[in-house]
């Protein structure tokens, strides 16, 4: 009678056991046909195309194609390989090393020295002092596009002085107070300092930031070397310069917007393009 208790214990613990195992792997199997059916996530990096020897100036267009990698499968790639969207900086930089076709290019592979080119004689390289806050917090890089924004104060215009009033006694005592009271309308009848911001040059192109030449937002990010410098190079004509320097004689306020870049604005254009055709079709 107590062995066939004991049996009946082990056969339950058993079945259980094996209803437990059946379970994790029904789970298991679940989990990982779910993962199947699910798309990887994607990112959108550079290859090279042709080899590209040392110190050589790449041009994006030429020397650069687009291909997606997993994040997953190729974790390494997508977090050192230069993305897709950095593509336009990348015009003018140089290989610190050779590469060959097919390749990625990786953010390691990017000289941190770059030429100063600018864009013709009558064009000026000129620095301007800016606030941490009108770099972006340092994110922003060499050829970004900005517009220049002065703002400066225009003084209120001098309020009249109300007349003295009319002593109402002859008490030498009371004139103090009655001046002191004069003064106190005139303070509060004043109009404050007005604020204005103007705009002073727009599509501007950033040279320089502090002494770096080179480098794209992903790149600082990867490498943690936020910008620290408040210096800004500037690719101006003579004439923009001028005007620019009679703006900042008084020291007045500079702000800095950064504009779209060209592929941002490609794609509105395009986007509109599409709405305006969707809309004579109908």
């Amino acid at each position: 009678m107590q062995s066939n208790k004991i049996v009946l214990i082990i056969a339950s613990v058993t079945f259980l056991l094996a209803t437990l195992l059946a379970f994790v792997y029904i789970k298991s199997a679940a989990s990982a046909l779910e993962s199947q059916n699910q798309p990887e996530k994607t990112v959108d990096v550079l290859f090279v195309i042709n080899d590209l020897p040392a110190n050589h100036p790449i041009d994006p267009e030429v020397d650069l194609r687009k291909e997606s990698v997993g994040e997953s499968t190729s974790p390494g790639l997508a977090r050192g390989a230069v993305r897709f969207e950095e593509k336009d900086s990348l015009a003018g930089l140089r290989t610190n090393a050779a590469l060959l076709s097919g390749v990625p290019l990786m953010y390691g592979n990017l000289a941190r020295i770059r030429d100063m080119n600018l864009g013709g004689s009558n064009n000026r390289a000129m620095s301007i002092s800016v606030t941490a806050t009108d770099t972006f917090g340092g994110l922003l890089v060499p050829s970004d596009r900005v517009d220049i924004i002065v703002s400066y104060k225009v003084p209120a215009p001098p309020s009249e002085v109300p007349a003295m009033p009319t002593p109402m006694s002859n008490d030498p005592a009371a004139i103090p107070s009655m001046i002191m009271q004069a003064m106190m309308q005139q303070q509060q009848g004043g109009m404050p300092d007005e604020w204005v911001a103007e705009p002073v040059l727009e599509n501007i192109r950033v040279i320089a930031v502090g002494s770096q030449l080179g480098g794209s937002r992903q790149q600082i990010t990867n490498t943690s070397t936020l910008g620290s410098s408040n210096l800004v190079t500037i690719e101006v004509t003579k004439e923009q310069a001028y005007k620019l320097i009679q703006f900042i004689g008084g020291g007045n306020k500079l702000t800095l917007l950064l504009r779209p870049s060209a592929r941002a604005r490609a794609a509105d254009a395009g986007n509109v393009l599409s709405d305006e055709s969707t809309t004579s079709d109908e």
